[in-house]
């Protein structure tokens, strides 16, 4: 499918602040916008008030880390997305240094890492998954190590102590999703050659199956849509698992399998019963995928994009790419009409970005940006 092309005015650029190496996604909270880079040995978590970009605070801590050389063509992490929650900014290194700020002041709450440095023999790009902030319990949920070892821990956000501990799989870069699922509340994430599901309260391992791509990277995060847990990678089908059992123990079985959409790095959004992502198909390819049926809904033409990260926003996608490009998609009709496409970036984006209004905020290699949307 060809999307028609209406153009909108160019987003307009309000500030732009250097905030150093890396692609750490940007997070919104009220009056500000907060994300993480890297100079040298040291990583910097910085906070910015939105409509100026006046500096609110930063800081910054020594945390050496080098990446393997089979991943030098991106810039240096980190990669993880600050998270903002009941007054308090939580943000990951990419050597797994996790500090909890007060969001008002930038002043240090308390520091974890895990046991023993990341390495990065086989965890090209180090630690790169998302924290998961569960409301319901008030905790931090972390999937830390690397390919000799990981633990994915369950933290008291007010204190950083260790409820409980899981340390049956190693992490890759998905990050971790949440549901009620058999009537079990869980954290449901990827390994590097398995996907799983523990028990979010106590930490017991409920299911677990093989899943490992190409290249043993897993990158792309869980979706639950319904009863069904959504999983693709690297030349893997995007297929979807139903997770039935009690505390007993669960099962999972496929549902559904679509061959023709692996994904890769991007992460899809979901609307509803419909599933919208980037397939690396065709040189990647935008598609709409029906999460009941797993039939595809529609494709766009090939070289859509190398990468792309996406927000939805109603029933407007848009999507930042790898090449630095914004797309706004109107998804409505269910025939998809591209709105625009304009330059946000000179450096890579691999970023999801932030929008909060009118107001769109894209971190590139080395900068964060505030833009006005059309």
């Amino acid at each position: 499918m060809i999307l028609s092309l209406l153009m909108l005015a160019s987003p307009v650029l309000q500030w732009s602040a250097e905030v150093g190496l890396g692609y750490s996604p940007p997070v919104i909270a009220g009056d500000r916008v907060c994300t993480i880079g890297r100079t040298g040995e040291q990583e910097t978590v910085a906070c910015y008030e939105r409509a100026s970009g006046k500096l609110a605070w930063r800081d910054s801590y020594r945390a050496p880390f080098k990446k393997n050389s089979y991943a030098q063509r991106m810039a240096p992490g980190p990669f993880s997305a600050p998270i903002a929650q009941n007054g308090v900014l939580y943000t990951l290194g990419a050597a797994a240094n996790l500090h909890a700020y007060d969001f008002a002041t930038g002043k240090l709450k308390w520091e974890r890492a895990p046991a023993r440095p990341v390495s990065t023999s086989n965890l090209f790009c180090g630690t790169a998954m998302t924290p998961f902030f569960d409301e319901k319990q008030n905790r931090l949920v972390v999937f830390w190590g690397d390919d000799s070892g990981g633990e994915l821990v369950s933290l008291d956000a007010a204190t950083g102590k260790t409820v409980w501990s899981f340390t049956g799989d190693h992490p890759v870069y998905a990050s971790i999703t949440a549901a009620t699922l058999g009537g079990l509340r869980q954290y449901i994430t990827l390994g590097e050659q398995s996907a799983f599901g523990v028990d979010a309260a106590t930490g017991k391992l409920l299911w677990k199956i093989p899943y490992k791509d190409q290249w043993n990277e897993n990158t792309v995060t869980p979706v639950v849509a319904g009863d069904a847990v959504i999983l693709s990678g690297v030349r893997k089908p995007t297929a979807a698992y139903t997770i039935a059992g009690s505390t007993a123990g669960q099962r999972a079985t496929q549902k559904w399998s679509n061959a023709d959409l692996p994904m890769y790095l991007s992460d899809p959004v979901l609307d509803g019963t419909v599933l919208y992502g980037l397939t690396a198909r065709g040189k990647g390819r935008l598609f709409a995928l029906d999460t009941q049926s797993g039939k595809t809904l529609w494709t766009s033409e090939g070289r859509y994009a190398e990468n792309a990260r996406f927000l939805l926003a109603g029933k407007i996608l848009y999507a930042v790419t790898s090449a630095g490009e914004l797309i706004i998609i109107d998804v409505a009709s269910g025939v998809p009409k591209e709105l625009a496409r304009h330059e946000v970036a000179k450096t890579e984006v691999y970023a999801t970005p932030a929008i909060a209004g009118k107001q769109l905020f894209v971190k590139d290699e080395t900068s964060l940006k505030a833009f006005t949307l059309p």
